[in-house]
């Protein structure tokens, strides 16, 4: 897979939870980044199996980090309830990206 998607993953977290790409990809602690982050790798690792390895890279994150997050994550998911929302969000827009980049599927 290309990195990319990552990429573009923490674009749109970025615009969903009104931060920015580098504060994402920062040591910063601020809730907004914290849950972005949680989002880019709960997509890119679940739906676009993307390896913890490669999704560190982009986020600048070690694997241990990565799985330790995927459990505050869930606590997450269940005292934030638009959360589910943002991440159905930010996966949808990322679907659009590879079907304007890669182009969709045209029967024979």
């Amino acid at each position: 897979m290309n990195p990319d998607i990552i990429t573009f993953l923490i674009q749109e977290c970025a615009t969903l939870f009104q931060t920015t790409p580098e504060g994402i990809c920062s040591p910063n602690r601020r809730r907004e980044n914290v849950l972005a982050r949680n989002v880019v790798t709960d997509i890119a690792h679940h739906d676009f199996k993307f390896n913890y390895q490669q999704i560190g890279a982009v986020l600048n994150r070690d694997h241990s980090t990565l799985v330790q997050n995927k459990h505050s994550y869930r606590q997450d998911m269940a005292t934030i309830p638009q959360l589910k929302y943002i991440r159905r969000q930010v996966f949808n827009k990322t679907q659009d990206y590879l079907l304007q980049l890669y182009g969709g599927y045209i029967p024979d």
